[in-house]
């Protein structure tokens, strides 16, 4: 009898003792994140430098550091098409030190394209929407083509006749202009590169028909006169640095509406606190406009959304991008 209440006895004390460790650590680690950040944020970025997503991050945590009151150090870890860069973000400790800028290919598009060792929706915490960007067709200034429709007309009139280069499979301009191809009904050569740089030198030297980029990275050759616009991809809006060139929704393909965008993302289990408290702090930072004036004279549309807005946008994209993947059976090495 006395052995049996020593033993419930002991339970009893080893229960309270577990439950005790428990509130302690779960009190831990909300004191953790109430007090976040207290050192130095690495923001990791996984392109090379220089690109329009290493653009945007650098401004970021430029204007983001002093609202948080720490600095945020910027690493980019380039590799298999940001791959390698996400998912050392996805191991790393989930405590608020470590985050990252995604987009459509590092959390979308690149896993219906490879075997990633990263799940981009359940690895993954989307803090806010950094920025949306505006892809436009291009083709050489003494092109014959004039228009969308023109470039339509002459495609189905030849069907597979015409090339357009792609920067990078998976790109966002990739999956654009393969959507676009869907929509209209045609088909085109795809000749892949290895970066906008050798892409828009073979436009220029007449090797490729035409190519779908970036604003931000063919502003100067369209100012310059070098390529002719033919239409921006956002339908809701023109570019603001183009507002002469029609969207090509304006030109007979209103179901046509593609977005370029960056995010931040931080790994799977960051505590809530943490995530809100960085995106209220990029709200803030918003409202001052100073990154509206910095990114948008680039072509970039500056805007930011809560967690659960991100959280949606982003798996809504990964739907759409998927299948646009599998009915154009995109395929990489």
């Amino acid at each position: 009898m006395n052995t049996t209440m020593s033993r419930v006895s002991l339970k009893s004390k080893l229960g309270l003792a577990l439950l005790s460790a428990s509130l302690l650590a779960a009190t831990c680690v909300q004191a953790q994140s109430a007090n976040w950040p207290t050192r130095s944020i690495d923001l990791v970025v996984p392109i090379a430098p220089g690109g329009g997503t290493d653009i945007i991050a650098r401004a970021v945590a430029n204007e983001l550091g002093p609202v948080l009151g720490q600095s945020i150090v910027v690493h980019n870890k380039a590799g298999a098409n940001g791959t390698v860069g996400t998912n050392a973000v996805a191991r790393s400790p989930n405590d608020g030190y470590t985050i990252m800028v995604g987009s459509i290919g590092t959390h979308a598009a690149n896993d219906c394209l490879y075997d990633l060792p990263y799940d981009p929706l359940k690895d993954f915490v989307p803090i806010a929407l950094l920025a949306k960007y505006n892809n436009v067709f291009i083709v050489r200034s003494d092109s014959p083509i004039q228009s969308i429709e023109d470039l339509v007309k002459r495609a189905k009139a030849d069907p597979g006749g015409l090339t357009h280069a792609v920067t990078v499979i998976g790109s966002s301009s990739h999956l654009a202009i393969e959507r676009f191809k869907q929509v209209a009904d045609i088909d085109m050569l795809t000749v892949p590169y290895n970066g906008a740089l050798a892409a828009t030198t073979d436009l220029l030297g007449g090797r490729v028909d035409l190519m779908l980029d970036t604003v931000v990275a063919q502003y100067g050759n369209i100012s310059a006169g070098k390529v002719r616009a033919l239409g921006s991809t956002m339908a809701d809006a023109r570019s603001a640095v183009l507002p002469d060139v029609k969207t090509v929704a304006e030109q007979g393909y209103p179901e046509f509406d593609t977005v370029g965008w960056t995010g931040l993302f931080a790994p799977a289990g960051t505590p809530p606190e943490v995530v809100e408290k960085i995106a209220k702090a990029l709200q803030d930072v918003y409202a001052t406009g100073k990154l509206q004036g910095t990114l948008g004279s680039k072509g970039l549309d500056v805007t930011t959304t809560t967690p659960a807005e991100f959280s949606k946008f982003v798996a809504h994209e990964r739907d759409v991008w998927c299948d646009v993947i599998k009915r154009a059976n995109i395929k990489v090495n």
